[in-house]
């Protein structure tokens, strides 16, 4: 388990990354299941926890691949996605975060 301090600092970062990259505390509600997350990481569901991780990971990997387009790229309708956007698809089906982290991941090994 991490300390409170690292936890609360956790919160800070993925708070700045979603809004730099233009996911509002709406949408980060519908991705994680709350926002924002509790202070006192005991009281945090463990999947909660998870997904905030996985959301924390992709949006470093987008701002790594799309530097200022990022936050366009989060919100486009996308072929590749059946049109669909990719703030979108994770706030219907908070498993897609895995997919596009993933999509991402790979994108950043070529």
């Amino acid at each position: 388990m991490i300390d409170r301090r690292e936890h609360i600092a956790f919160i800070s970062d993925l708070t700045y990354k979603a809004a730099d990259c233009g996911v509002s505390d709406r949408h980060m509600q519908a991705i994680i299941g709350t926002w924002p997350l509790h202070d006192d990481p005991a009281s945090v569901d463990s999947a909660m926890e998870t997904v905030a991780r996985r959301l924390h990971e992709l949006f470093t990997l987008a701002r790594a691949i799309f530097a200022e387009d990022a936050t366009v790229w989060l919100h486009a309708h996308n072929r590749a996605l059946s049109y669909d956007t990719p703030v979108g698809m994770m706030v219907r089906s908070p498993a897609m975060v895995i997919v596009l982290r993933d999509m991402l991941r790979d994108e950043m090994d070529r």
